[in-house]
């Protein structure tokens, strides 16, 4: 009995979760990707120092790059969390234009569709939480149009702000909703699997970024023990330092600068 008991307050707080309104302006961290993402921000400054200074002690004159580090992370994964919420919007229409071939009226639809989506994605994915989210607006009085509206503002996405609006108008022209639905999911479906393609031709072009940002490292590593003491000059006197300071200056720089050149926005 006891057991039961447990195995409902869980069911009914994992439904709570999963009703909750998921913010994507900023992804917030949790306790344990603090600790991984923290550890490798002052392992990557510990790197810079012992590379650019020769010692890892200087991450105390450098530990104000943890923090961007920290924050660029913080972007990265919400850009990850937005693209991976619209590759799943484009699984979730392929399902909810099934159903509606099938016969199903829109409520009815993306009822099965949450059910689809269960089935393929976990429980705590993004998709299966926002059509959860969605069917308790409805259940409350929203209609779908409303409730996908709302999704495409939070999420800032295009594609699903574009869908809810064909819905709107679907509705205030009257004629075949279903068939105004199904016209509008193919052409949504095209747009998202041509973002896809872009972005699997564009993750070579990031892929030889991140080889060329560390070929210095190589060179430094290779001189540095090929031939001892070779750095000293630069590491042990305040004129080193300094030469150093602006070489890292630069570097940082143009690894943003590559970074902003493959960043774009689809």
């Amino acid at each position: 009995m006891l057991k039961r008991c447990r195995q409902q307050v869980f069911r009914l707080m994992s439904l709570e979760k999963m009703q909750r309104k998921i913010i994507y302006d900023k992804y917030i961290f949790s306790t344990k990707e603090w600790i991984i993402y923290g550890a490798q921000s002052i392992g990557v400054v510990g790197l810079l120092g012992y590379f650019f200074y020769g010692s890892v002690k200087w991450i105390i004159v450098l530990s104000p790059l943890i923090i961007i580090l920290l924050m660029r992370k913080q972007q990265e994964m919400t850009k990850i969390r937005r693209r991976e919420l619209l590759d799943e919007f484009k699984e979730m229409l392929i399902s909810l234009n099934n159903a509606i071939q099938a016969g199903y009226s829109l409520e009815n639809a993306l009822a099965e569709t949450y059910k689809d989506m269960l089935y393929f994605y976990r429980e705590d994915s993004l998709i299966v939480r926002e059509l959860a989210y969605i069917r308790a607006g409805m259940r409350n009085g929203k209609t779908p149009e409303e409730m996908l509206e709302d999704l495409g503002e939070r999420s800032k996405e295009e594609d699903i702000l574009d869908f809810a609006n064909i819905l709107n108008i679907g509705k205030r022209n009257g004629g075949n909703i279903n068939e105004i639905i199904k016209s509008g999911i193919m052409v949504i479906e095209e747009k998202i699997e041509t973002k896809q393609k872009i972005r699997t031709l564009l993750s070579a072009r990031t892929l030889e970024a991140k080889i060329m940002a560390g070929i210095p490292f190589f060179i430094i590593l290779y001189i540095g023990t090929s031939s001892k003491g070779y750095f000293d000059s630069l590491y042990l006197t305040w004129g080193g330092h300094i030469f150093m300071t602006i070489c890292l200056i630069i570097y940082l720089a143009a690894v943003h600068l590559s970074e902003k050149i493959i960043d774009i926005e689809i």
